[in-house]
Order: C-alpha cells, then structure tokens, then sequence
C-alpha cells in the first residue's frame, strides 16, 4: 500500500484527502492518504513521518519551514531553491526529495481559464509560501508587472495601504492570504474604500461554502476559487510519488464536482 499523507495546521477543513483517494482510484493503486495536523514542526517528528510515507502534502503554515528544516538533507527541486518553499515530500529508497507543484497548479489553472497575462498588471495578496510560488510561476508568464501586498512588506513589497498607487493599473488579483476562508469568513483583506477599475479576474486560492467577501465586491470581472489550483497541484504531486502520468485537463471536471460535493454537503 502506498502511504501518502499531508502535514499542517489546522486540516480541519483540507480536501486533499478527497482528492487523493479518487486519483488512487483513477490511477488503480492501493493506497493511503492520512491528515496529520502537526501545529509545530520537529526534526525529530519530521523523521519519524519520512520513515513511515512515501510522500507528504505541505500545507499552511509550514511550506517555508519544511525547506529550511530539510534542506541540507534532502535534495531540493530548481523551483523550490528559488521559491525557498515547498509543498511536496517525495521519499524514494532512503533519499527525500523537495518539490513545489504549487506553481504549476497556478499555471495550470490560468490556462484552463484561457487568461493571457502578457501585458497585465498583476497584484499577491499575502507574502508566504503560496504568494512566493505564484511569483514564480508568473514569472513564465511574461506579465507587465507583478505586485505583492503584504501586511508586514520587506524589500519590494506594498503595504497594504500602498495600493492606493496602484489601483488604476491592476487587472489581475490573487489572493493567497486566508482571509475569506473558515475561520475568517467575515474578514476582507483590501480596505473597502480601494477599488481596481481595470481589474479583470480575481482569483482566491481559498474555497468554502460560501464566496469570500472579496469575491461579492467584484462580481463585475470573472470570480475563480482555490478547487482548480487544488486539483492541479494534487496530480502533479500524486505523480511524483506514484510515478503516474494522470492528466489536470482530463480530470478536472469529475474532480471538481466530487469535491464540490464534499463542500456543500
């Protein structure tokens, strides 16, 4: 049986267990896919969970702590030395290695919604793990200009009260921070007295019953939740670990609706 799991904090709500049984299904393997809420990464814990899975999901909040913590013993994938995160554990006979197939599920997903970047202005909401591997992705999808927002900005980043300076310009913006999401449904992370006149599409990498808040504001451009990314970014893990050659585009849909059901049931 093969034994995958994902690490965070909290997973009450995390539909990567869903995902995964259905491409075990999909795939016709036998395997496992475990929750393991961890509040506090230890290398101590860190080994014993590398001893007993072949692979492991890294969620919120550990995606830049997992690279920090195994870096100098694992072998790490271009995309996450550059990123400086990571979102996948593959452990292959004795060795473990470090993955992000976030940004790919990014880019996979601005191309199933056939959105051309060349030219437009982008806008991150949030500057963690999942902000730095949609920045990396963008970056092969030759935009005008990319922007993070973050509430504690280093370097090139705005605050949040900076985005007054830029609000004539954006035409896309995505969200990676948590608010809208459950615990923080009623929370918005833009002021409301901040409107993009150009914006074309808004993209939450959140997913709960309802629409974020974020999302009601700006029901005149086209609204895309987290579930696409979601999917995308599961395969291109389930992959690694199972060496199998499943496919985002001839997925989605089932995928999509079989964990559509698990949100609104």
């Amino acid at each position: 049986m093969i034994a995958l799991g994902i690490i965070g904090w909290p997973l009450d709500l995390t539909l990567s267990p869903k995902l995964h049984e259905h491409l075990f299904k999909v795939a016709d393997l036998s395997g496992k896919y475990d929750t393991l809420p961890i509040q506090k990464l230890d290398s101590l814990k860190l080994d014993e969970l590398i001893d007993e899975y072949v692979g492991l999901n890294v969620t919120v909040p550990h995606k830049q702590s997992i690279y920090e913590e195994l870096a100098s013993t694992s072998i790490s994938s271009d995309s996450v030395r550059v990123i400086g995160a990571a979102n996948t554990i593959v452990v292959n006979n004795g060795s473990t290695s470090l993955h992000n197939t976030d940004y790919k599920g990014f880019l996979a997903e601005v191309s199933r919604l056939n959105y051309k970047t060349e030219n437009k202005t982008v806008l991150i909401l949030g500057s963690g793990g999942s902000s730095k591997s949609i920045k990396y992705a963008l970056t092969r999808l030759n935009p005008k200009e990319v922007y993070v927002a973050s509430r504690n900005p280093n370097g090139k980043q705005l605050g949040y009260s900076d985005l007054s300076l830029i609000k004539e310009k954006v035409n896309m913006i995505v969200n990676t921070t948590p608010l809208g999401m459950p615990p923080y449904e009623k929370k918005n992370p833009l002021e409301a007295d901040i409107e993009f006149k150009n914006l074309e599409i808004l993209i939450d990498i959140g997913y709960s019953k309802r629409e974020s808040n974020l999302m009601k504001r700006y029901k005149d451009v086209e609204i895309v939740n987290g579930l696409g990314m979601l999917i995308a970014q599961g395969i291109e893990s389930f992959n690694l670990w199972t060496k199998s050659k499943l496919i985002f585009s001839e997925l989605y849909m089932e995928i999509k609706e079989l964990l559509e059901e698990e949100i609104y049931d």
